[in-house]
């Protein structure tokens, strides 16, 4: 009945297409380049340290939503180079003997899936132009499945980490000089991540980037395992994923909506929504008012003020003259009756509609 995978774009368009032949419906969570930008305002021993378990600690690096590359101010640049080196470094250590120790559980350093990702991920920092300053790339051992954490710091436009998913323990620091430098450099690497992550203490800053950036997700001053909360939608969007499932979000996105209507039979209430033309009895325009009013629902909010009072004098006035022209006692009922209703629905739909746009 629905499909929910987790995997690449690439695969994704695949699961996609095999559920369109069955018009199956499906949850893609598919990643992305999440990037993280950090403003000369932000608080950059906590930005670091908040985002040093994911991108390292968690998996390796190997998920979906650790931070990919860097956007920083270049104000904060040097610093947050430094900051970032120091804290690796004090907490996993600068060889493979001190992240893998013999006792595995107290391990926090895992290893890369298999041989071809840790050679894959040495040619994607060796050849990004880029400088190290953190991490060997000699250190690499894809039989053991060991990389070492690494950063790099302005890579070339283009290269691998700037035009790939990493998914790995390589971060990339890319230094900009405004906002709006950021947002160019933000769309012209991926358009459409999984998470975006946003550390600054200026307000104005933090929502021109959500105001000009499309993710699946933002967290503002936070990049941890949970970040997103086990309450909050978790999904992409774009070329990241289709839908999203976590807390009520997840129940939805599982469920059909069905919609079900059960109407009463009373004799007192009126037997049909709108009643029959009865021979052109009924002046067209009443019946064409009351066949919109029941189709759409709403008036147009400028009109409301003019059609309300209107609608009612119009339909009371009208109704008056059918009701004299038309003879026998149930004709006569049975239009009281649907008068009763569309009036107490008129006013009804009037009062609603206030809440929807106009």
């Amino acid at each position: 009945d629905h499909i929910v995978y987790t995997g690449s774009t690439r695969v994704g368009k695949v699961v996609m297409a095999a559920a369109a032949r069955h018009l199956t419906p499906v949850t893609l969570e598919c990643g992305g380049k999440c990037p993280v930008f950090i403003d000369r305002t932000a608080k950059i021993r906590l930005a670091v340290a908040r985002m040093l378990l994911l991108k390292y600690v968690v998996n390796c690096g190997q998920v979906c939503v650790a931070p990919d590359y860097v956007l920083v101010d270049q104000e904060v640049e040097k610093e947050f180079l430094d900051e970032w080196a120091r804290q690796a470094e004090a907490a996993l250590g600068t060889t493979k003997a001190q992240m893998w120790h013999g006792d595995v559980a107290r391990q926090t350093y895992g290893r890369i899936l298999n041989a071809e990702h840790v050679q894959r991920l040495s040619a994607m920092a060796a050849e990004s132009g880029g400088r190290l300053v953190l991490g060997r790339l000699d250190a690499a051992e894809p039989e053991s499945g060991f990389f070492p954490p690494v950063c790099v710091s302005r890579p070339a436009d283009g290269s691998p980490l700037l035009t790939h998913e990493v998914f790995g323990p390589i971060l990339s620091v890319v230094p900009v000089d405004s906002v709006d430098e950021a947002i160019r450099k933000y769309r012209s690497i991926c358009r459409s991540p999984l998470a975006v992550y946003v550390f600054s203490e200026d307000a104005g800053y933090v929502r021109r980037v959500l105001q000009s950036t499309n993710s699946g997700m933002v967290a503002v001053n936070d990049a941890g395992p949970g970040s997103f909360g086990l309450d909050l939608p978790f999904g992409g969007v774009g070329s990241s994923g289709i839908g999203a499932y976590g807390g009520r979000a997840g129940f939805e996105q599982l469920s059909h909506h069905r919609a079900v209507l059960v109407r009463s039979t009373a004799p007192f209430l009126p037997q049909v929504d709108v009643p029959p033309p009865s021979l052109g009895k009924v002046p067209g325009w009443l019946y064409g008012l009351a066949l919109r009013l029941l189709l759409t629902g709403f008036f147009p909010r400028s009109l409301r003020p003019v059609l309300k009072p209107a609608v009612v004098a119009a339909g009371v006035l009208a109704t008056w003259r059918v009701l004299r022209r038309w003879r026998g006692a149930m004709v006569g009922a049975e239009m009281l009756r649907w008068l009763a209703a569309a009036l107490g629905g008129v006013a009804q739909m009037m009062e609603t509609t206030a809440q929807r746009p106009g």
